[in-house]
């Protein structure tokens, strides 16, 4: 048997590290128009690369987007030692419909991409809060809700979001009201995340082939 490297294999696990490494620092990309942020989902040709919790943070909302959701709320951990699972529901047409929950470890990575998305995680805002969360405690009161808004665009459709985030003593409750969703941006949602959904797929299937090839 031959010791020598195989030089395309080589190539693919390389990729594959760089996948691994790179899928620490990306996310969403937004941009400050009139004083807001805006994020346009047709821009995620970089999606492989995003943060974990930023790809869920992501494609929760394209789901959202996609079943004309009017609401979306993520709860802490329910148990005394906040270590059970989260739960995470979303309404659709007045009914609560509850979605899989995601990984308890990925919970503070979510609050802070919502607080991102919403304009609430900006060096000022964060001393303010800072300031405000150490005034409560000096006077023993409870922390406060923390809200902020952010829009969603697809080509000129549209929809607004409000973020409130109200801390409590097992993680944050998260509460994110969804302005009326135009047809057209809810068909490209769903035709996003059916492609994302491949992507994901064709990524596991390479890796799982490369790794029986090792």
């Amino acid at each position: 048997m031959s010791n020598q490297a195989d030089p395309s294999r080589d190539r693919e696990l390389d990729a594959l590290v760089e996948e691994f490494l790179r899928s620490r620092r990306g996310a969403w990309r937004i941009r400050r128009i009139g004083g807001r942020n805006h994020a346009d989902v047709q821009d995620h040709r970089d999606w492989w690369s995003w943060a974990p919790h930023c790809k869920l943070t992501f494609m929760v909302l394209l789901l959202c987007l996609k079943d004309r959701a009017r609401s979306l709320r993520l709860e802490p951990p329910d148990d005394p030692d906040g270590e059970g699972l989260s739960r995470m529901s979303y309404v659709i047409s007045d009914a609560s419909h509850d979605l899989v929950p995601p990984p308890r470890h990925t919970l503070p990575g979510i609050s802070q991409e919502f607080r991102r998305l919403a304009g609430l995680s900006s060096w000022m805002r964060r001393l303010g809060i800072a300031v405000r969360a150490l005034a409560r405690r000096i006077d023993d009161r409870q922390e406060g809700a923390d809200t902020g808004t952010f829009r969603i665009t697809c080509g000129e459709d549209g929809c607004d979001v409000t973020v409130r985030i109200e801390p409590t003593s097992k993680g944050d409750r998260l509460i994110v009201s969804i302005s009326d969703v135009a047809p057209t941006l809810s068909v490209a949602s769903d035709d996003i995340l059916r492609r994302l959904m491949a992507t994901r797929r064709r990524i596991q299937k390479n890796s799982a082939r490369v790794s029986k090839g090792s």
